[in-house]
């Protein structure tokens, strides 16, 4: 089994805005990272990397590929992969341009329930 350890929002922010000042191609997964920094999720969601891809788990620490979602950069859209248990296969699978990338992140956590209240309900 392979642990990930989380990171900070501020220090995925920083990795992902090095990365842009090489090469604007990452600036639509600076800007989500940012908007989820700033939002309502952001403590209740641990950010890692896997090369260029972001990592969200609900814990600070998690299995790779086990009960994490994936969201990875491909020209002009996201892509947005959950593993619920140690499979190459993901259980779900998203995808959404750079403008939806934060909405379809608010439907991925509303559809798999990962917060007690509803995401209309939290304010």
């Amino acid at each position: 089994m392979i642990f990930v350890k989380t990171k900070s929002w501020e220090e995925i922010e920083r990795f992902f805005a090095k990365l842009t000042s090489a090469d604007e191609y990452f600036l639509p997964m600076l800007e989500l990272v940012s908007l989820i920094k700033n939002s309502i999720y952001a403590t209740g969601l641990y950010p890692a990397t896997s090369m260029h891809a972001l990592l969200i788990s609900q814990s600070e620490t998690f299995e790779f590929r086990h009960q994490v979602l994936k969201i990875e950069l491909q020209k002009s859209k996201f892509y947005f992969s959950y593993f619920e248990r140690h499979s190459i296969k993901p259980l779900l699978e998203l995808e959404s341009s750079h403008q939806q990338g934060f909405e379809t992140l608010e439907y991925f956590l509303k559809r798999r329930k990962w917060f007690l209240k509803s995401i209309g309900e939290i304010k």
